[in-house]
């Protein structure tokens, strides 16, 4: 076997590798992000850590503060927000004055969308004089439900101290004045909020502008809100969801041709674009229902989370796509979501609760068929995968996001012969991009049987980085694969430089780099840099084999020995494990070469 054939884990682990990395992040933003004190423990270290589940640890604490805040903290950092959350109570239970507790309490339940529990923990907190910026959020959220207008302006009033929470503050005392008679005040609020977000060039995000226009339309000002819609001239510019919203607005309006012209033109192929113009031609489309001050207060808060760069409002995302439903249930948008959020926290139930609730009726059914393909993906279960992108298909036989999504699966699960014709299939379509010749040529290398297969493959590489020089994955992968085959070497080493500055924390690609060096001779230098990738990444056995290789060249034979050793121990490829258990055998007698039949 030769490491060309190998190739494929440096492409597809370091993807896996920042997912992982992007999980640990996760966790620690949870605790950090949401004002939990204490989050201390690095990413690193988070990730390097063993991390029993609650249900390993629960048996053996006994039912005291300490440990049931302990098994809080825990589940935090395992990004388990329904464990810490039931932790965190049963703490209270025990000492309902502790205003650490209290805050976490509240943090938590605010973010899984308890809103009753934790509107009731604000008010022990505010009965204490203890303060929490958004603290009244979820109880702005129970007078909106109450139909309590002058409690949400008041409690809007609250709000607007917080940084964090200043735009939902302004809108929802926007709807509040509005469901109170008063339009002139409702739309001079509205306004103003929008000019806080007003970047340098004096425009305000989209979102706020479409604020603007429900609330117009809500006041049966028709016309002025049909006008409003015209200024949206970047609608590809706009993300899908802002995009529907728009089409929708049009709709009720009356201007039907303008809403079917953004769906038809503009709609990513993510959504099923002919299921959502039907639903608009017969009325049964849900975004279709007339505007309203719950509807207009529910996407607002979605919105200004969701499409707000600014990281202490992104970080609250979760909690509010969780009040957005509490106050508009049929708003799918927010189940959306909130089932990617859990999705990226790991957690699988309420994952699944959150894309099963979205119906094959809703806009949001294909995205979220979608994401659950992504969710069977992380588990392994690329079966389930493909047989959904598959049935999916069977009834969108056009749509190119599914044939793309099917090709992606084939690749990942080897069987590129089939995934080859699929990858042709979308050529010169919306997805002709640099990413889909770098895996068509991923597919052709892998599947070749002759040089002009692999000519081809080479081909489409090189196309892949006129169109995007700076991918680092497709520079990475192409200069491995050269340095595999023993050609081209000075072009191998340019291009894996290249993926090295662009990503210098990829173990993988800096082991791209040492085996590069490997490959020309330069075996001090292949040393320097596979120590570093092995730094990087210390559990990958392609990179302990290509260090051990490279010590065996410098004369250090016994670490040489004993990397290919923990290499054997680490590999699970039968190909590798002959490999290895040759080496050893071969070191292992007294003029034995262990790389005399490497293959260049």
């Amino acid at each position: 076997m030769t490491h060309r054939q190998i190739t494929p884990r440096k492409i597809s682990g370091a993807p896996a590798i920042l997912k992982q990395r992007a999980t640990a992040l996760a966790g620690c933003f949870l605790c950090c992000g949401l004002l939990l004190p204490g989050c201390q423990t690095s990413p690193a270290e988070i990730e390097r850590s063993y991390q029993p589940s609650t249900q390993d640890i629960a048996p053996v604490l006994s039912n005291s503060l300490s440990s049931n805040y302990l098994m809080a903290r825990h589940a935090i950092y395992g990004n388990d927000l329904p464990s810490a959350t039931d932790f965190f109570t049963k703490s209270l239970v025990l000492d309902d004055k502790n205003i650490a507790l209290l805050r976490h309490s509240f943090l938590t339940h605010y973010q899984s969308g308890n809103i009753e529990q934790a509107a009731e923990i604000a008010r022990r907190m505010e009965s204490l004089n203890v303060t929490l910026p958004l603290a009244s959020e979820p109880a702005l959220i129970e007078a909106a439900l109450a139909n309590d207008w002058e409690a949400v302006a008041a409690l809007s009033d609250l709000l607007s101290q917080s940084d964090t929470s200043l735009v939902i503050a302004g809108v929802a005392r926007s709807w509040a004045l509005f469901a109170q008679g008063q339009f002139a005040g409702a739309v001079g609020q509205m306004l103003q909020t929008a000019d806080l977000l007003k970047n340098d060039v004096g425009l305000t995000p989209v979102f706020m502008e479409l604020q603007i226009a429900f609330l117009l339309e809500a006041a049966g000002k028709e016309d002025e809100a049909l006008s409003y819609l015209a200024n949206f001239r970047s609608l590809d510019s706009y993300p899908p969801h802002i995009q529907l919203s728009i089409a929708a607005a049009y709709h009720r309006l009356g201007a039907r041709d303008a809403a079917q012209k953004i769906i038809k033109n503009h709609l990513s192929p993510s959504f099923d674009i002919e299921a959502i113009s039907n639903s608009f031609t017969d009325d049964s489309n849900y975004l279709l229902r007339p505007m309203s001050v719950r509807r207009g207060l529910g996407q607002a808060l979605l919105d200004t989370s969701w499409l707000d760069n600014e990281r202490s409002v992104r970080s609250l995302l979760l909690a509010r796509a969780h009040l957005s439903l509490i106050i508009a249930p049929d708003f799918d948008a927010a189940h959306f979501v909130v089932a990617q959020e859990y999705l990226a926290l790991g957690q699988k139930t309420p994952t699944m609760r959150h894309l099963q609730a979205i119906s094959d009726n809703s806009s949001y059914y294909l995205p979220s068929r979608l994401v659950l393909i992504s969710y069977q993906r992380r588990a392994d279960n690329h079966d389930g995968a493909l047989e959904l992108a598959r049935q999916l298909r069977e009834t969108r036989p056009d749509n190119e996001r599914l044939l793309l999504v099917e090709s992606d699966i084939l690749r990942s699960i080897n069987r590129c012969g089939e995934a080859v014709s699929r990858y042709r299939a979308l050529l010169g379509g919306q997805f002709d991009t640099s990413r889909l010749h770098r895996n068509l040529a991923i597919c052709l290398e892998r599947s070749a049987t002759d040089k002009s297969q692999e000519d081809e493959a080479e081909r489409y590489f090189l196309s892949s980085l006129e169109r995007d020089p700076n991918d680092a994955y497709t520079l990475n992968y192409l200069g491995y694969w050269y340095a595999d085959t023993n050609r081209n070497l000075d072009k191998a080493i340019e291009y894996i430089q290249r993926a090295v500055k662009i990503q210098p924390s990829s173990g993988f690609f800096v082991d791209s780099l040492g085996w590069v060096y490997y490959r020309l001779k330069d075996y001090e230098k292949a040393v320097q840099w596979l120590e570093q990738a092995i730094q990087l990444e210390p559990l990958d056995p392609i990179i302990t084999e290509h260090l051990g290789d490279a010590y065996w060249q410098v004369d250090r034979k016994f670490e040489a020995i004993y990397k290919w050793r923990l290499a054997l121990q680490q590999a699970d490829e039968d190909e590798m494990v002959m490999r290895l258990t040759k080496k050893l055998e071969d070191a292992a007698q007294p003029d034995g070469d262990p790389l005399a039949h490497e293959a260049f």
